[in-house]
């Protein structure tokens, strides 16, 4: 014997060999040494000993990835949209050995998605997924590597005219929740972080944005770490936002899914076009600010952002106060903000 296994000596040449059974059938390993039959053997052993473990499914390998590396490190309406997106995958591939799906399944099940959007959120979804069980060898190649992101023609953000700004503060000022939709456009915040700000967030120094109203109506972080900053109270918003100084709590106590219809209800009243959205507000806002030539790296920390550049960003922290003042102040003299009078 050769660590622990038995060796015997070939009776006919100068070779040796030992014996291992599989499936109920014998088979021989020879080599020209003890030590080169022994790990020959070793390794068949490992291979065979794979070979009978259970295979992984799609669907078991997604409850592993969902608890290792996605439960309690992104949001609960980022684990509702992979609920969601799981949907979209037929009960065939979830049930199959991952390492047997090919990338011609997967792009038949992502032609046969609906939508415009959920084709891409599927493939950024499963990218991930495979991506994982390629760096944690439970796939030794991944089909995501084969497939292209499918293609979606994203429309581009749809800013006010000057004419329509204006008939849209008008009517604004006649509605009940117009102040909602007249800060959002003096201010460029998102729709989360518009319904979320509360009274204490309204400070000296600014808007405090570091928070952010999910679908599920719950109070969430915001979008990214860019999106924590303090936003500049622009004159005609401070005229607004004064009124809810002493307010607790939210100051737009107003669900999300009533932004979007009482907007289209203001749009309509005001005979504006409905091609406008909620977030065509703060489009316009950063038109305004590109119309006054504000640097686009101001604007960039102003809305929530990244910064462009290490060196961009670097030059801002240092002359921030100076450059915010001095921009702030070119923003409140413009033709748009010094207009916007409120009742």
């Amino acid at each position: 014997k050769i660590q622990g296994i038995t060796i015997f000596k070939n009776k006919k040449c100068s070779t040796w060999y030992t014996r291992y059974r599989k499936d109920g059938k014998q088979y021989y390993i020879s080599g020209k040494t003890q030590k080169e039959v022994a790990d020959k053997l070793r390794d068949r052993l490992n291979i065979i000993k794979k070979e009978k473990l259970p295979y992984t499914t799609f669907e078991s390998w997604y409850n592993q990835w969902l608890s290792l590396f996605k439960i309690g490190k992104v949001k609960d309406a980022t684990l509702k949209v992979y609920r969601v997106l799981l949907a979209h995958i037929p009960d065939k591939l979830k049930e199959m050995n991952i390492k047997n799906i090919s990338a011609l399944f997967i792009q038949e099940v992502l032609n046969q998605t609906p939508g415009e959007r959920t084709p891409q959120k599927l493939y950024e979804f499963l990218k991930d997924i495979f991506a994982s069980a390629m760096k944690f060898d439970i796939i030794k190649s991944n089909p995501m590597d084969k497939i292209s992101k499918p293609e979606h023609d994203r429309e581009n953000g749809q800013a006010l005219t000057q004419e329509h700004q204006q008939k849209f503060i008008t009517q604004c000022q006649k509605e009940k929740y117009g102040d909602v939709f007249l800060v959002c456009l003096y201010l460029g915040l998102r729709r989360g972080e518009l319904t979320a700000f509360e009274s204490s967030d309204i400070t000296e120094s600014g808007l405090i944005i570091n928070k952010s109203l999910n679908s599920s109506g719950d109070i969430d972080t915001t979008k990214n770490k860019y999106s924590n900053r303090i936003v500049p109270i622009f004159a005609p918003a401070q005229s607004i936002l004064n009124k809810y100084k002493n307010q607790t709590g939210r100051v737009f106590n107003i669900s999300g899914a009533t932004v979007l219809k009482v907007f289209k209800d203001i749009l309509s009243r005001a005979g504006l076009p409905d091609i406008y959205t909620v977030h065509s507000l703060r489009h316009t806002f950063i038109t305004n600010c590109k119309n006054e030539n504000i640097p686009e790296h101001i604007i960039q920390q102003w809305v929530g952002h990244q910064i462009g550049s290490k060196v961009t960003s670097t030059v801002y922290t240092h002359s921030q106060s100076d450059a915010n003042n001095l921009f702030i102040n070119k923003l409140n003299l413009s033709k748009f903000y010094s207009s916007s009078t409120q009742k």
